[in-house]
């Protein structure tokens, strides 16, 4: 692998400009020393190079990883880009790298650096996901269903399919508010759709929303066993940072959630 050079890049944090980026190292024969989307993006004295995001590049390098690295290696890297590794993106140009120099062995090279740190952070985010598969719970306003989620990977493409399949005579909508990214479904929908959004505004629950959670609280309290308590074992089942967005965690006396959603009167339309 080469050494880096002392060029930093600049993308639109897309997968499609992630995967422009590994065009650019390669086509500019160089290794950049930090990769980082807008959002992320601080002063630095190191030169900075804009990667336009092209779909065509995008999908050139695309279709070159199973042939080049195996017939997984688009699923590892996709989810590798869901993960909230704070160096993703080096990480997988790195990873990438490795894959087309070693061949198919790379994806089992399971000592080496990157390997090992990139398949910790999708464990990381697998994990994540089947425990909101679990913890979403959903709202009903004027006969749609709203869930709010705080994840820290961005786990909505990977279990969007989940409920779709058991909703699926329902409208409803997953808003990721720490990634800004909605999914929307409504019965006659094959997959939905995802959503660009700053954030959502929520109205006030009817009186049957507020009836449906407090029986839904008396069902979790009912079902507890006081004397067998054990806070530390209910913990590792469902951590604390989920329990905000739980309905039988909710204020008792106002069956609403101990820390409300700030919430913001904006919208952004979905990127083409």
């Amino acid at each position: 692998m080469p050494d880096r050079s002392n060029v930093v890049y600049l993308y639109d944090g897309t997968f499609e400009g992630l995967l422009c980026c590994v065009f650019e190292s390669y086509a500019a024969k160089e290794l950049p020393i930090q990769i980082y989307c807008g959002e992320q993006f601080a002063p630095t004295l190191y030169p900075v190079k804009l990667i336009e995001t092209d779909l065509a590049k995008a999908r050139r390098v695309y279709i070159s990883l199973p042939k080049n690295i195996s017939a997984g290696a688009p699923e590892i890297i996709f989810r590798g880009f869901l993960t909230c590794h704070p160096q993703k993106e080096l990480l997988l140009l790195d990873f990438i790298r490795l894959g087309i120099q070693e061949g198919s062995r790379a994806v089992h090279m399971l000592t080496h650096d990157t390997v090992s740190q990139l398949y910790d952070a999708i464990r990381r985010l697998i994990q994540e996901s089947r425990h909101l598969m679990g913890f979403i719970r959903f709202s009903v306003y004027d006969g749609k269903m709203v869930s709010v989620i705080e994840p820290k990977n961005c786990v909505l493409p990977l279990i969007c399919d989940h409920f779709v399949s058991r909703l699926p005579e329902e409208t409803f909508l997953i808003f990721d508010k720490p990634h800004k990214l909605g999914f929307f479904y409504h019965p006659g929908q094959k997959q939905g759709e995802f959503l660009s959004m700053d954030d959502i505004v929520l109205p006030s629950p009817e009186d049957q929303e507020l009836e449906y959670r407090r029986l839904w609280r008396g069902f979790f309290q009912a079902i507890g066993i006081q004397e067998r308590l054990n806070p530390c074992c209910q913990r590792n089942h469902l951590p604390k940072r989920f329990r905000p967005r739980l309905t039988e965690f909710y204020e008792p006396e106002t069956l609403l959630p101990a820390e409300p959603p700030h919430v913001l009167l904006k919208h952004r339309p979905p990127q083409e």
